[in-house]
């Protein structure tokens, strides 16, 4: 049986690493965020500071590169009862893309827009199922991140679910932060069905409920 020496390992491991989808990276992950009593200071973009209502309690924070071409920086906060179950919770997400590619964020589907504490975001919301959505999640994605995040934490979610995302971009839509505020549809008694039924009317029903999340979330002074 060949041995191999550590000379021979290395040139191997050399080798894997520029195979195609080995994909490596030297960006420097940095944290451009400070959380401190519900109040994350941000001194990338956008520069300023984001308030969570003292109900929410801070989970923690992910830091990683997302899919080979982007720094993703995830802070989580939560609403829950005494057994961990999440009533609602904010992630806030600061992403952008690395320097090594020229690739630009795309809202243009997004027909709603609103203004938060003067900042334009371009909104979307959704209802779902929560068990019958992980199947579809990426290795490596945000969403699978933050549901483990919750989970690692002792947190249980769910499953019938709805969240509102808000997006807003630098002026070269390189840089992004994403607030995206979910609520467990079970204290209102629905399902993502019975929201996804409502939503039948087109746009203007998604806007409304939008909106409707939006005036909740402005309550709670993000």
């Amino acid at each position: 049986m060949n041995v191999l020496t550590s000379i021979e390992l290395l040139f191997i491991l050399c080798a894997l690493m520029l195979m195609p989808g080995c994909k490596q990276t030297a960006y420097e992950l940095k944290p451009q965020a400070l959380v401190e009593r519900n109040v994350i200071t941000s001194n990338g973009f956008p520069h300023g500071r984001i308030t969570i209502d003292s109900s929410f309690t801070y989970v923690g924070t992910e830091l990683f590169v997302l899919y080979d071409v982007a720094s993703c920086e995830i802070h989580l906060f939560v609403e829950a009862d005494n057994a961990k179950r999440v009533r609602r919770f904010y992630w806030v997400q600061f992403e952008l893309y690395l320097p090594d590619n020229s690739k630009t964020y795309d809202y243009s589907p997004e027909t709603l827009r609103v203004a938060i504490s003067g900042y334009k975001s371009y909104v979307s919301q959704r209802a779902f199922n929560l068990e019958q959505s992980r199947s579809k999640w990426r290795r490596g994605s945000d969403v699978l991140a933050v549901y483990q995040l919750l989970e690692r934490k002792g947190y249980s979610v769910g499953p019938e679910l709805m969240r509102v995302r808000f997006g807003h971009l630098d002026s070269l839509a390189r840089n992004e932060l994403m607030i995206i505020y979910t609520e467990s549809l079970d204290v209102y008694g629905v399902s993502s069905d019975d929201i996804s039924e409502r939503g039948k009317g087109g746009k203007q029903g998604e806007h409304d409920s939008a909106r409707s999340i939006c005036s909740r979330i402005g309550r709670h002074q993000v």
